[in-house]
């Protein structure tokens, strides 16, 4: 500025200067809201010019609408540099801007003319600035838009190898676990088919062997039955004579004797008769043939017959049915012989003064074995308990117990086994209780189905008019093997003779044993006492 020449009448002042005269009029209105823009002056990337205000130096996105220029990923940090065209009191002209999808609003004003942006993310961005003057006016809004590409690892073609390696890999994996899996399974039928050769052979020499064994078996049954054949015979031959001279005998001492031979002789066949039944047994060959018949009368008998004996032994025996008329299928013949059994075993172990129960009682609740119900019968007597550690062996065969009862010959072991397989035959069941100690007690309790749904139509046969399978008391073995043993003590003590129960030595004296069930059911006891030595066997 050169010169300054003020009008005379003081209002209008002329400025000179070497670009040009100004003239300053106070009274012309000046507009204070005239619009200005807000350019960006320069955008830089990493330090190099990528724009330089009107014009692009890097290179353009051509498939847009909207040419903007677009950065590699490692161009990511930009410098905007931005001005306003407005020049009064320039250092109070303000800015504010903003990076769409970096910023999340517009940033407060200030005085900077200036923009970093580091580290930025691959995406399209939009950088918006505007400028407001020392009049707080508003300048036009500049914008700037540019594209950040993505890192190689992840552009599409690199997901694109991704998946297709990711393929690849899984289907190598599957490739490999299904040849070690087909190398697994080939060894494991190489495995196998040796195992199946080696089973095979051992089921083949097993088979060998049980076919031997099987033979062995047989041989040994056929033994046993022809040994047994061959003693029958000469027992027979024994028991006629000692018999016939028994029924001649006059000595008192002789006569004693003879009794003893043929006692040991009768329990020496019936023995053998055990022997052959359990043979028979084991061949197969007994077959159980039920009648339908009231069982109530026919356990009367059975019992019945062994009141001579439960008085001379002193011992009350009495016999209680629930009910008079209890209908089931059983085979006579094969009952006959457990209740036999199991009553001779009660006489034979019960002590002087005991008491024998035989109870009948009809059960009609339903059980997995027993469809229809069962009957039960019990057997309880108050000799000398059986030990705990012996019960669960007491129906295997040729078992015996340890003595319990002092001095008292123990048995074969064959009769309880017997009993449990007749009663098994029935499709029955058969058990014992007891405790230890003297007068304690034994019960054996056996249970049999009611109704014929457990039977075979080859098992059911006609009712016979003959249930009983001894005729009178001279035909019973069990009763000549339950008296006490006077050959064992006639050294020790003195037998009375009124203790003994004599055979009958002719066919008059031969009466119907069942005649006895109908005047008694239960024993009473005798004056004598015979020493009773005592043991729980079969």
């Amino acid at each position: 500025m050169n010169t300054i020449y003020p009008d005379p009448d003081g209002v209008v002042i002329w400025f000179a200067g070497n670009e040009g005269l100004m003239r300053y009029d106070p009274h012309v209105k000046k507009n204070y809201d005239h619009d200005f823009p807000t350019l960006i002056r320069r955008v830089l990337a990493n330090g190099n010019l990528i724009f330089a205000g009107y014009q692009y130096k890097h290179k353009i996105d051509s498939d847009s609408k909207n040419l903007f220029p677009i950065f590699d990923y490692k161009d990511r940090n930009l410098r905007f540099e931005f001005a306003a065209p407005f020049f009064e009191d320039e250092s109070a002209t303000q800015y504010q801007f903003l990076l769409e999808e970096y910023d999340e609003d517009w940033t407060a004003w200030s005085n900077e003319t200036k923009k970093d942006y580091t580290n930025i993310d691959s995406g399209t961005y939009t950088f918006r600035v505007r400028a407001k003057n020392v009049y707080g006016n508003l300048g036009k809004e500049a914008v700037f838009k540019f594209k950040v590409l993505p890192p190689w690892y992840k552009t599409w073609w690199a997901f694109l190898f991704y998946a297709i390696l990711f393929i690849l890999v899984v289907f190598f994996i599957v490739r490999w676990r299904s040849g070690k899996l087909e190398r697994e399974k080939q060894r494991l039928e190489q495995i196998v088919k040796e195992r199946t050769k080696e089973i095979k052979e051992k089921n083949q020499q097993l088979k060998e062997k049980s076919e031997k064994l099987k033979e062995m078996d047989k041989v040994k049954s056929r033994f046993f039955a022809n040994i047994s054949h061959e003693f029958c015979t000469p027992l027979t031959l024994i028991m006629g004579p000692l018999e016939q001279q028994l029924s001649n005998c006059c000595d008192k001492q002789q006569e004693r004797e003879l009794k003893m031979m043929l006692r040991n002789s009768q329990r020496l066949l019936n023995l053998i008769n055990q022997l052959l039944e359990l043979s028979k047994f084991e061949s197969g060959k007994v077959k159980l043939q039920a009648c339908r018949h009231n069982i109530i009368p026919f356990l009367k008998g059975i019992v019945a017959s062994f009141d001579a004996v439960a008085n001379k032994n002193e011992l009350d025996l009495t016999f209680h049915p629930e009910e008079e008329n209890i209908t089931i299928y059983f085979d006579p013949g094969k009952l006959e012989d457990v209740i036999f059994n199991l009553l001779s075993n009660a006489v034979k172990f019960t002590p002087a003064g005991g008491k024998i129960t035989v109870t009948v009682s009809k059960k009609p609740t339903k059980e997995a074995n027993f469809p229809s119900g069962w009957l039960e019968i019990s057997v309880c007597d108050t000799g000398p308990g059986i030990l705990r550690n012996q019960l669960s062996h007491i129906f295997n065969r040729f078992y015996q117990l340890d003595s319990t009862y002092e001095h008292h010959q123990k048995g074969s072991g064959i009769g309880l086994a017997i009993a449990k397989e007749l009663v098994e035959l029935h499709h029955g069941k058969i058990d014992v209780h007891s405790r230890e100690g003297k007068n304690s007690g034994t019960e054996f309790i056996i249970r049999l189905p009611l109704g014929d749904a457990h039977l075979k139509p080859e098992e059911i046969v006609e009712p016979s008019k003959e249930l009983y399978k001894y005729k009178n008391i001279k035909e019973i073995p069990a009763l000549d093997m339950i008296e006490k043993e006077p050959d064992v003590l006639l050294d020790k003590v003195k037998i009375d003779d009124s203790a003994e129960i004599d055979t009958p030595t002719s066919a008059e004296e031969d009466t119907p044993w069942l005649e006895t069930g109908k005047k008694h059911h239960s024993c009473g006891r005798r004056q004598c006492r015979f020493p009773g030595l005592h043991s729980r066997i079969s």
